[in-house]
């Protein structure tokens, strides 16, 4: 009879520690599966911000594709860079500024890049 008894709690032990296993097992699976769905959703976010700056420089492109496929940029090109006019049209190429200022006379202190005095500073200095 101690034999049935005792085989009945060894029993009862295994049949415990199993159960013990088990609920570690479906607890650590639970644990990587958690964490296989944070990662998968970090992959996704980044993904997601990647298409947002593809389709914004999608979008840049597709601008610029119809600013210089316009004929006013066509225009701009012709006259700015080739140097070509209209009909009728006469054009003149005009020097840097610096060379102008070179061939002006002029001396740099006499020309002055801030506003001329106010009329009661004027006043001021011819009674004064």
């Amino acid at each position: 009879m101690s034999y049935i008894i005792s085989q009945n709690k060894v029993w009862s032990i295994i049949q415990k520690v199993g159960i013990v296993i088990l609920f570690l097992f479906l607890v650590i699976s639970f644990i990587r599966g958690i964490s296989s769905l944070a990662s998968a959703r970090k992959q996704i976010n980044e993904a997601k911000k990647r298409v947002e700056e593809a389709q914004r420089k999608n979008d840049e492109l597709i601008t610029k594709a119809q600013e210089v496929t316009s004929e006013a940029f066509t225009e701009q090109v012709a006259r700015n860079k080739l140097g070509l006019a209209k009909p009728g049209e006469t054009i003149i190429i005009l020097p840097d500024p610096e060379i102008v200022k070179k061939f002006s006379g002029r001396v740099a202190n006499e020309e002055q890049d801030s506003l001329p005095d106010p009329n009661w500073r004027k006043w001021l200095k011819l009674f004064l």
